[in-house]
Parts: C-alpha cells; structure tokens; sequence
C-alpha cells in the first residue's frame, strides 16, 4: 500500500476512534442517570406522603368511628332517661333535652367529617397505587439503563482498543517525515486529507489546478492543497 493510501486509511480510523470516544464519553455523562434519579427521589417523596397521609386519614377515621359509639351509646342512655318518666323535673328535662340535641348535631358533624376522610382515604390509595407504579417503572428504568450502559461501555471500550492497534500499525509504516506532518496537520487543522471531487479540495472548497490534478491522477505521491494546505486524495471514480 503507498504512502498515500496508508495516510487515507489512518485518518479514516483516526475519525473512527474519534467518534468511538465521543460515544463513551456522551454514555458515561452522568445528567441523566442524575435526572432519573433525581425524578425518582421525588416519586418515592410522593409515595412516602400519600402512604403517610393515608395512614393518618386511616388512624382518624378510627378514632372518629369510635368517637360515634360513644355518642351513639350516650344518646340512647339520655333519651331512655327523657322518655321512661325516670326523669320528672322540668329544668332537668330541658337540659337533657338540649344535651341530646347537642349529641345529635355532634353525631351528624362526625358522620359528615368520617364519610369525607373516607373519600379522601379512597383517593389518596388510587393515587398511592399509581405513584408505586411510576416508582417500580422509573426503578426499573435506572437498572435497565445501568445494565445497557455497562454493557455499551465494554464494547466501546473494546472497539477503540482495536481502533488503537490499527492506528499504530499504519503509522508505524509511515515515514517518520510523513508521520510527523500527519498529526502536525492533524493538531492544527482537524482533518489531514482532503479528498478532491469535482475538481476541487473537500477541505476549503477551492479548485485544484490543472497542474497539480494532472500529478494527482499521474503519481501517488503527496501533494498539497495550494490553499488550504491539507494533502490532496483523488480516488477514480
């Protein structure tokens, strides 16, 4: 293989490499493994509010039942008082009789405010199932992407080993001349060859001299663009 062809396949690998270490490096970014975890945070907040909630709603709507028993019990007790003629003063009959109001009025502000914190108990569990769900799905979001990264990185990993093995092979066929201007060009303009089509250079767009294509289809030897200065690959079409 010429010179010229050696420094076309070194390039071509060198932006291989190039594009395999982008690769690694946009997978290994941390952001969204970061954002997932971060959104997973804040579900498992969500999940820990409405269970604590809910619980709570529970616990009072325990209390409230038992409450409802004991003012249930009571009113019986008063009422069999104002109505069995155990009772004859009238002073002591009307106020059992507001008491017994008062229990009643107290019996339907309990029934109003359990049947409420049941609705909202029964919202709170429809809402605390859905937020399991979307914990249990971002959960196993995480652990699939955790696995595909693993996975993505060896091989990337292992590509760019190989890439590296072929790159120091061609350029160990390289002149040492050559193989200096190379990565001289490399370092200041980013691509090295440019390959002509048309009549012109593919670096800076320009047209190649009628002298300079006659060598280029004539002779692979290194020629360089007059104006952008990177060297020229014509392939026949």
């Amino acid at each position: 293989m010429s010179q010229l062809k050696l420094l076309w396949s070194l390039q071509q690998h060198d932006r291989r490499l190039a594009q395999l270490i982008q690769k690694l490096k946009e997978i290994e970014d941390e952001k969204k493994m970061d954002d997932l975890i971060v959104r997973l945070q804040q579900v498992e907040y969500d999940v820990t509010n409405k269970k604590t909630r809910k619980e709570v709603n529970e616990l009072k709507i325990q209390r409230s039942n038992n409450k409802l028993e004991q003012i249930t019990l009571k009113l019986k007790d008063v009422e069999k008082k104002l109505y069995n003629g155990s009772v004859s003063d009238l002073k002591q009959l009307t106020y059992m009789n507001k008491e017994a109001q008062d229990i009643k009025k107290e019996s339907i502000r309990l029934e109003k405010e359990t049947l409420s914190l049941m609705e909202e108990t029964e919202k709170l569990g429809q809402e605390l199932i859905e937020v399991v769900n979307n914990y249990n799905k971002l959960k196993e979001e995480i652990e699939n992407n955790m696995n595909e990264f693993k996975s993505t990185s060896i091989q990337l990993k292992l590509e760019i080993k190989k890439e590296k093995v072929i790159i120091n092979k061609i350029s160990s066929r390289l002149s040492e001349d050559l193989r200096k201007k190379y990565f001289t060009l490399k370092a200041s303009k980013g691509k090295v060859l440019a390959q002509v089509h048309d009549g012109k250079c593919n670096g800076c767009h320009m047209t190649i001299p009628l002298y300079i294509m006659s060598k280029l289809k004539n002779k692979e030897e290194i020629t360089y663009c007059d104006n952008c200065g990177r060297i020229l690959y014509y392939k026949e079409s």
